[in-house]
């Protein structure tokens, strides 16, 4: 992926969060784990 790409990437994910929040449909958290190699971008519960 060029740097392009994960920067268009990186902004996308940003709007469709802002959006998200805004429409108050999630509330975001934080996730890490030491010493991970994962990406969670998004989860959703639906009720």
């Amino acid at each position: 992926m060029s740097e392009l790409d994960i920067k268009s990437c990186a902004l996308t994910e940003q709007y469709v969060l802002q959006q998200l929040i805004a429409s108050r449909e999630i509330t975001p958290y934080y996730w890490s784990a030491e010493k991970a190699s994962a990406k969670i971008d998004f989860i959703s519960k639906v009720k």
